[in-house]
C-alpha cells in the first residue's frame, strides 16, 4: 500500500511539473543537463586542453542537443553552430567535429529512446504490481467479511472450495 501511495505521489507531481510547463531536468553545478554530462564530455575532448573550461559553451551545446532529441532531425543552423563550436574548443578540423557531433547526436537520441521505452515498461508494470494488489486486497476483503458475517474464525490456509454456511452444518 505504501508502495502504491509512493507511485500515485511521484506520477502526480510529474504530471503536475508537466502542465505547469516546468522542465524536471537534472542540472549540474556548471548549467548543463546531468543526463547529457558524458555525452558532452565526448563532445569536447581534445588532446589540448583549454586554459579553462567553458561552462556557457557545454550548456549551450546540451540545450542544442536536448532540442535536436525531441525533434526527427537537428537543425541545420545548430548543426552548423555546434560543429564550428566544437572545432574551435577542441582544435578539430570541420569534417571530424562535424562526424563527432553528427555521432553524439544520434548516440543521443538512441539513449533517450531507450529511456523513454524503460519508462513505458516500468509504468506498465507499476500499473499491473498495483492492479494485482487492488484484487489481492478485495479479496482479502470478501473473506474477512464472509469471516466476520458467519461469526467463524479464519482458516489456517487458503483454499478455493466453498465452505459451507453455519445452516448447511446444522441440517
Amino acid at each position: 500500500m505504501i508502495l502504491g501511495v509512493m507511485l500515485t505521489w511521484a506520477a502526480a507531481t510529474a504530471l503536475a511539473s508537466v502542465s505547469a510547463g516546468t522542465t524536471t531536468v537534472l542540472k549540474s553545478s556548471r548549467g548543463e543537463p546531468v543526463f547529457l554530462s558524458y555525452e558532452l564530455d565526448r563532445l569536447f575532448r581534445s588532446e589540448q586542453r583549454p586554459e579553462r573550461p567553458d561552462p556557457e559553451a557545454r550548456a549551450e551545446a546540451a540545450r542544442i542537443i536536448m532540442t535536436a532529441l525531441g525533434r526527427r532531425d537537428i537543425s541545420a543552423d545548430d548543426h552548423t553552430y555546434l560543429v564550428r563550436l566544437v572545432s574551435a574548443r577542441t582544435g578539430l578540423a570541420q569534417a571530424d567535429a562535424d562526424r563527432r557531433v553528427t555521432e553524439i547526436v544520434a548516440e543521443a537520441r538512441k539513449a533517450a529512446h531507450l529511456a523513454r521505452a524503460s519508462s513505458v515498461i516500468v509504468g506498465f508494470m507499476s500499473a499491473a504490481a498495483l492492479a494485482a494488489g487492488a484484487a489481492a486486497a478485495c479479496l482479502a476483503a470478501c473473506a474477512r467479511g464472509r469471516h466476520r458475517d458467519q461469526a467463524i474464525s479464519p482458516p489456517l490456509r487458503w483454499t478455493w472450495r466453498r465452505v459451507p454456511s453455519r445452516e448447511a452444518v446444522q441440517s
